[in-house]
């Protein structure tokens, strides 16, 4: 693996975002789940007007970001009723080799991947094989072990894991991101619960906890009868045609990764893949800005209810569910099932989201039902304030039209 830092100039950065027509634009495939629109002379004129004077801004405005902050690459796309209209690549997936960014290349989504280990425990529950309300030490008796911090807390819930809410901290004592062959082990998972201290009682409070998202990952897998990641790409990833989606970087076909850089020294240094084993559950998936496009158009036209029948892999009323609030409400924001939740607050409405950052890969992945549109933006240089400017440009766009 190479060290070596290496800087990016302002003037190389330029070059490098001033895209050609053919690595951007309109998507270059069909959206794979369109939504039944309603009345096609309304969504014509509302797309005509969109690409008219929504894409010149998007194009300025993301083109300035990549510029500001010299991203070694990102690729960026807009979803509209659940079809991937506009989608640009910045950047070389690998500073010394080249090589064009494109809806196929692959970046790591991270924490985005929680919203997969929550639909996965959605789509159980809708079989019958697991009740979300149970105690989760009925799969993981090592939580019957962690003391509480009161007498009257209770047992941690499935569905407390999944919204944050099950008093444990954001990592204890796991580590999953130190270089080392093989990743975290099942028993290594378990161990990360000896001595901990919970933040709270279950329920009372809401933290964020990759722990508990690991944790999940185990009780998906005994739920199912088989591997968690198994289980997602049969359940999930298989019936939305994501082809390119990975849980090891290793596993990732052709030249298609985009290689992870940190950020040190004012340039970008090649730095490694955490190792996360058995927590894949809590961000390890791979993924394209095709894969994720599918996925998002899949969770995004279940709004307004009765915009689509149902369809694999989960019904429309359970995705709706792990929209809504189900978790503690923070003073801005809430979760969902795996989501966050930006309650309405203007004619906007409410953004669902997720972001996701490793030292290597960041990911931002939201979208707004009421005004019908959803952002991606993936990137290999592990600074989320950064990336995330992007898709909050492209949604103040947007969403005036």
């Amino acid at each position: 693996m190479r060290t070596q830092v290496l800087a990016l100039p302002l003037a190389l950065a330029v070059s490098l975002v001033a895209c050609r027509r053919d690595r951007g634009g309109a998507s270059l495939t069909p959206a794979p789940l369109p939504v039944q629109v309603r009345d096609q002379a309304e969504w014509s004129a509302r797309m005509n007007r969109i690409q008219r004077e929504a894409f010149p801004e998007i194009e300025v405005a993301v083109h300035d970001i990549v510029a500001k902050h010299r991203f070694p690459s990102l690729v960026a796309g807009l979803l509209v009723d659940g079809q991937l209209v506009w989608w640009r690549g910045y950047g070389v997936r690998d500073l010394e080799d080249g090589g064009e960014v494109d809806v196929h290349t692959v970046y790591r989504i991270a924490s985005v991947t929680k919203t997969f280990t929550a639909m996965a425990l959605l789509i159980l529950r809708d079989q019958g094989k697991i009740n979300l309300d149970a105690p989760a030490e009925q799969f993981i008796p090592e939580l019957a072990r962690v003391p509480q911090p009161t007498q009257d807390g209770g047992p941690i819930t499935v569905r407390q894991l999944i919204t944050h809410t099950s008093g444990l901290p954001r990592v204890g004592n796991l580590d999953y991101t130190t270089p080392r062959t093989g990743g975290v082990t099942r028993r290594e998972l378990l161990q990360a619960l000896e001595g901990i201290q919970l933040q709270s009682a279950p329920g009372a409070e809401h933290h964020y906890s990759n722990l508990g998202y690991a944790l999940l990952g185990l009780i998906v897998e005994q739920a199912a009868g088989m591997p968690y990641y198994a289980f997602v790409n049969e359940s999930i990833l298989g019936p939305l045609g994501m082809q390119s989606a990975r849980w090891n970087a290793e596993e990732v076909q052709g030249d298609q990764l985009a290689t992870p850089y940190a950020y040190r020294k004012g340039g970008y240094e090649e730095t490694h893949h955490w190792p996360m084993g058995e927590a894949l559950a809590m961000g390890g998936l791979y993924a394209s800005l095709d894969d994720m496009a599918r996925y998002l158009s899949f969770q995004m036209t279940v709004w307004p209810p009765g915009a689509r029948p149902d369809k694999p892999p989960l019904r429309n009323a359970s995705v709706r569910e792990s929209h809504r609030l189900a978790g503690w409400q923070l003073p801005v924001q809430g979760t969902g099932m795996g989501w966050g939740v930006t309650p309405p607050r203007s004619a906007a409405g409410p953004v669902i989201f997720h972001v996701g950052s490793t030292a290597a890969y960041v990911a931002d992945v939201f979208f707004l039902p009421e005004k019908r549109y959803g952002v991606i933006a993936l990137s290999n240089c592990g600074r989320a304030d950064q990336v995330t400017e992007v898709g909050k440009a492209i949604s103040r766009i947007v969403q005036r039209f």
